[in-house]
């Protein structure tokens, strides 16, 4: 995946969530319009790919990648990997035992990575940051200054009403490592090979240390926000408790980039919640078929690793997490190596440290609730009123009418693959000619 690729699918994604909200708010109109952007978005990520692919199949058939500060880069840092004696000369940043900086190029695929793997901080703000320690000032969403001015005589004094309020966040990044024993078999691959096996150990450690410090946040007794409030916390025994507190106890500042966030073993439940007349009370995403709605919003599952159970009850966030926790990297990913170092010189190997930088803070405590309900007895369910029955109706019907755009989008989909297909096996014809 290249820049491109990355952005347009940062495009898609928006859209997707901006298609959600005209859905919530039954806006068929906006809803459709925005579909249609997604659709060519799609095509255009699907030609970006294809240019890509091609791009990739050059670099195969010649055996000389376009040369550049990235390529030089990578090469060095690989070169590195396998020659343990090069990184007296190749340390970089401000810590000269921190080892040599992973490139760009690197770095890229491994935050690809884990942005294609779920995970907790896709929910949350995250941060770069380029010192270790500082602060951070903030306004609260639910201030509540903004409301209607106030009518004065002439020359009158104009009072002061509420003003917006702000919070102050410190963090102080803490250093997260990991080693990882790489055999002479991987160390002689190709550089391509090479640096998969790193993008993959190191993506794949990074995913479990990020979701291990936002699930600590979630679920602290004693951390305070900006403001020296605790996380909300609260039992549910029924949907009309759920309800309750996405409508009420959660503040209408928040609402609109609101969820509902659960691990598996909550989904479990969820998903097998019936009304009486047999109609599930999860239905399906428009924007996206892989994901559910729960009155109205988002349900968003997680892994029972990432965001486990605890004392036989499933945990489930309503709220808003991007304003209600913030990440801090540093943004500084390092690796070092040694053939001494561990079991590296017994086992014939050399040995890869990694080290990152992070921390994760509760921001502001109001954004969210943090509720668990009892995964035996599940929850009760409370029967539709009136209103909500006639948006359950809507919403099913809007998913049946979009689902046949859906296909027929799919099929002319299909058909400009053909032809792409078509094409760059011309192009490679015409290239194997020359």
């Amino acid at each position: 995946m290249n820049k491109k690729m990355i952005e347009l699918n940062e495009k898609i994604k928006n859209k997707k969530e901006e298609m959600q909200a005209f859905i919530n708010k039954k806006d068929v109109v906006n809803a459709k319009k925005v579909k249609e952007e997604i659709e060519l978005l799609n095509s255009e990520y699907f030609l970006a790919d294809q240019e890509f692919e091609l791009s990739k199949s050059e670099i195969e058939n010649t055996g000389k990648p376009r040369e550049s500060r990235e390529n030089k880069d990578t090469t060095e840092f690989l070169n590195l990997v396998r020659q343990p004696q090069m990184q007296n000369n190749m340390v970089s940043g401000d810590d000269p035992r921190g080892g040599y900086t992973v490139p760009e190029d690197i770095s890229t695929r491994i935050n690809n990575l884990l942005e294609a793997e779920y995970h907790l901080m896709k929910f949350i703000t995250v941060t770069p940051v380029s010192t270790n320690s500082g602060e951070r000032t903030f306004r609260r969403r639910n201030s509540g200054y903004i409301h209607e001015a106030t009518s004065v005589a002439e020359l009158a004094e104009i009072q002061l009403n509420q003003t917006p309020e702000f919070g102050r966040l410190s963090y102080k990044t803490e250093k997260f490592a990991d080693r990882y024993l790489a055999s002479n078999e991987v160390l002689d691959d190709t550089d391509a090979n090479l640096e998969t096996e790193m993008v993959d150990w190191i993506g794949g450690v990074s995913r479990v240390t990020r979701n291990n410090i936002v699930r600590v946040v979630l679920q602290s007794s004693t951390q305070l926000d900006a403001f020296d409030n605790p996380v909300r916390r609260a039992d549910v025994a029924s949907t009309s408790d759920i309800k309750t507190i996405a409508n009420v106890k959660l503040d209408k500042a928040f609402h609109n980039r609101s969820r509902y966030i659960t691990n598996q073993d909550g989904f479990n439940v969820l998903d097998t919640l019936q009304y009486a007349d047999g109609r599930y009370v999860l239905q399906e995403s428009i924007s996206d078929p892989t994901k559910k709605i729960l009155f109205g919003r988002i349900l968003e599952v997680v892994s029972n690793n990432d965001l486990p159970s605890v004392a036989g009850k499933a945990p489930l966030v309503i709220g808003d997490l991007k304003e209600g926790v913030e990440a801090f990297d540093r943004k500084k990913l390092q690796v070092r190596t040694s053939d001494v170092a561990g079991e590296a010189w017994i086992k014939d190997g050399v040995e890869w440290r990694a080290i990152e930088r992070l921390d994760c803070k509760l921001r502001d405590a109001e954004a969210f609730v943090y509720t668990e309900f009892d995964i035996e007895s599940g929850l009760i369910v409370s029967p539709m009123n009136a209103t909500e029955l006639t948006v359950f109706n809507a919403h099913e019907a809007l998913v049946e009418g979009l689902k046949a755009e859906v296909e027929k989008s799919k099929q002319e989909i299909e058909h400009l693959k053909d032809d792409l297909a078509k094409a760059v096996a011309e192009a490679k014809k015409a290239a194997a000619k020359k």
